[in-house]
C-alpha cells in the first residue's frame, strides 16, 4: 500500500478484532497492555460473544483458579475428557496447546487487568465419560 492509499483509511490500527466474544476482548486486552493501538469492532448490539449467552463461564482446565476453590482438576484428565468427547475430530496440536496454555492464560489476564476469576465447584462438565469433572473446570468472573 502507497503513502496515497494510506491516507484513505478512517483510521490505522496495530491490530484490528472482529468479534468481541471472549477471545477477541482477550486478543484486544493484550495488545492493548502490550502497547499496540487496537480496535474492537462486533457487528451486534451486544458483547460477549456466546459466552455472554451461555452462563458467562468460560471452560479452562487445570488453573490455579481450581486449586484455590478446593477442586483440582488434572489436565491429563481433562485431556481424556476431550478424547472421549471429541474423539478423532480436530487438531491434536490445538487441543494440546489449549490445555497447555489456558491455565497460563487465565493467570496472565488475572495479572494484566481487574479481571478475577473464579472456578466453580459444581459445575459439572456438560457429558459424562472417562475425565468428566464435576468442578473446577468452568471459570466465571469473580463478583459476578
Amino acid at each position: 500500500m502507497d503513502a496515497k492509499e494510506q491516507d484513505q483509511w478512517d483510521e490505522q490500527v496495530d491490530l484490528l478484532v472482529f468479534g468481541a466474544g471472549a477471545a477477541g476482548m482477550t486478543a484486544a486486552l493484550v495488545a492493548s497492555h502490550d502497547g499496540l493501538d487496537v480496535l474492537l469492532c462486533e457487528k451486534t448490539h451486544a458483547v460477549g460473544g456466546i459466552t455472554s449467552t451461555s452462563g458467562g463461564t468460560t471452560w479452562v482446565p487445570g488453573t490455579s483458579q481450581s486449586v484455590r476453590a478446593g477442586v483440582p482438576d488434572s489436565v491429563d484428565e481433562a485431556r481424556q475428557f476431550l478424547a472421549s468427547v471429541v474423539g478423532d475430530r480436530g487438531c491434536d496440536e490445538a487441543r494440546e496447546a489449549f490445555l497447555h496454555s489456558g491455565p497460563e492464560a487465565i493467570d496472565e489476564l488475572e495479572r494484566i487487568s481487574e479481571v478475577k476469576f473464579v472456578a466453580a465447584t459444581a459445575h459439572p462438565d456438560y457429558l459424562s465419560g472417562p475425565g468428566a469433572a464435576f468442578g473446577g473446570r468452568a471459570l466465571s468472573m469473580a463478583g459476578c
